[in-house]
């Protein structure tokens, strides 16, 4: 293990990006683990050439791709399917990587003998006003294995902060080409459900918060895009799929009410089928899904923020 240093691939996705493209680009080039890749995928870019003209000033440091414009998803898929690197990681042309961001990654995997799937922390920052942050050679962060699609919602993974065995693809499949705007939760749940997933906590990518980005431009359908996810995962794979420790009805029962407590603020028909689920499996007098059900959606929030805050009171204690 100590000569581990595969080849990483990253690849930039990019549509209309010519306002921020050079910024992900140097970063990714500027990577102290040095064994990598950049690819950049023009998806079908209308305009006037200034994304092309950009990626190909950089001339063999990168490879460029282009294609008819037909969703993210597929700019990824073309880029996981000509990536010639062990890793894979997805940078969007609007963010940028801190310099040791793969460096420190690997390592991490290397020491913990983990080598599929990790994921470091997410800092946001706007426009232009770029974070400082500086890690020498002796840096130590802390680290945490988990495992089950519910961990999306208990901390919160981005998935530009991924880094991904390519052979993990055989197995659950690329993006879904089919979605639009939850291709990054839809991977990144389904990542959780197979594999133990390395957290880092670093803030080792950088998010740039804009409104031009597709979150803000496509709001309100990516957060309907996420529920009708949620949905599906749901109903067809079941509560197995977002927590496998499952080993009766009582466990089930209890992973259905915490399911449904991360989205009583988002999606609070979801969270409503999580309780009937619940009830369903356990219908005892000491399932709190049999009360939760009863309540409105305003009670329901309350009684959840006051037992989060006793739990950590108590915690402290």
């Amino acid at each position: 293990m100590m000569d581990f240093k595969p080849k990483v691939s990253i690849v930039i996705p990019v549509y209309n990006g010519s306002n921020y493209l050079r910024e992900a680009i140097d970063s990714a080039l500027a990577q102290t683990y040095r064994n990598i890749e950049v690819i950049v995928v023009n998806d079908g870019s209308n305009d006037e050439g200034k994304t092309c003209e950009i990626a190909l000033s950089y001339g063999n440091k990168i490879r460029y791709f282009e294609k008819e414009n037909a969703g993210v998803s597929t700019a990824l898929n073309l880029g996981i399917r000509e990536m010639r690197g062990q890793y894979f990681a997805w940078l969007s042309h609007d963010d940028i990587y801190h310099p040791q961001n793969i460096e420190i990654q690997m390592n991490v995997k290397r020491n913990t003998n983990n080598t599929e799937v990790s994921f470091t922390h997410t800092e946001s920052f706007k426009g232009n006003a770029l974070p400082r942050i500086n890690y020498d050679s002796n840096y130590s962060c802390k680290t945490r294995m988990i495992h089950g699609a519910y961990n999306f919602f208990e901390t919160w993974i981005y998935a530009c902060a991924l880094l991904i065995d390519k052979n993990c693809f055989y197995n659950i499949g690329l993006f879904d080409e089919n979605l639009k705007a939850a291709q990054d939760v839809d991977i990144t749940l389904r990542l959780l459900s197979r594999y133990n997933v390395v957290e880092i906590a670093l803030p080792l990518t950088l998010r740039r918060d804009h409104q031009e980005s597709g979150f803000h431009v496509m709001n309100s359908y990516v957060k309907k895009e996420n529920n009708d996810l949620l949905f599906s995962l749901l109903n067809n794979k079941g509560i197995q799929f977002f927590s496998p420790n499952c080993h009766n009805n009582k466990d089930a029962a209890k992973a259905y009410n915490k399911l449904g407590n991360y989205r009583v603020d988002h999606c609070y028909d979801f969270s409503l089928l999580c309780y009937k689920k619940s009830k369903s499996v356990w219908p005892s007098i000491f399932n709190p899904a049999v009360y939760m059900l009863k309540l409105n959606r305003k009670t329901v929030r309350c009684f959840l923020r006051i037992h989060q805050t006793a739990t950590r009171v108590c915690k402290w204690r």
